[in-house]
């Protein structure tokens, strides 16, 4: 590898091949081309996952093959404290609920310049996330995840987005009840 990409992938670690799609740490080998893939590992805030920015070259020729064009973000299990749901008593006391939401944005910018300002900025759309379902007063599920799913989707550079919203103990035999909303522009 070059010097300068190197730098780069300095604390990278294996990821999802552009040419087979299938997990490799080197050499693709199901489409026998000299493909390294590798995916950026950053530090999560407390709450969330950040799956990565795909990055593929081929090392013989320094050329890049697939770059990181679409990024799919995933925030996983954020608790937030609201009040939800029809009945009287969920009417009177705040109950957690878990939201995870997943989007996909073109992040080629992004890669390229490692500029937050050309990303997706997935702890800002967490804090925007955690004060609409803390403020909400809303009776259904369904609404909710609607209501986030606008807020996520209210960046033009989101291409699809999926929120699933979680309400643990609704039903006493069952571990949780939840309401997926998704959308794509394409």
């Amino acid at each position: 590898m070059h010097s300068n990409i190197d730098s780069k992938l300095e604390g990278w670690r294996g990821g999802v091949c552009f040419l087979c799609n299938v997990f490799h740490t080197g050499k693709c080998d199901r489409s026998r081309k000299p493909a390294l893939v590798y995916v950026i590992s950053k530090p999560k805030p407390a709450g969330m996952h950040f799956t990565g920015v795909v990055y593929s070259r081929l090392p013989e020729t320094g050329r890049n093959i697939g770059g990181a064009k679409r990024v799919r973000i995933h925030i996983k299990n954020l608790r937030v404290r609201t009040v939800i749901g029809v009945n009287d008593w969920e009417r009177n006391t705040p109950q957690d609920v878990l939201v995870n939401v997943e989007f996909e944005f073109d992040a080629a910018a992004a890669a390229e310049s490692d500029d937050l300002r050309h990303a997706v900025d997935y702890a800002a759309l967490s804090e925007r996330i955690t004060a609409l379902v803390k403020d909400s007063r809303f009776f259904l599920l369904e609404k909710l995840a609607s209501e986030i799913l606008k807020l996520v989707v209210a960046d033009d550079r989101v291409q699809s987005a999926s929120v699933m919203v979680e309400k643990p103990a609704a039903i006493p035999a069952a571990e949780s009840v939840s309401v997926t909303a998704s959308t794509n522009r394409t």
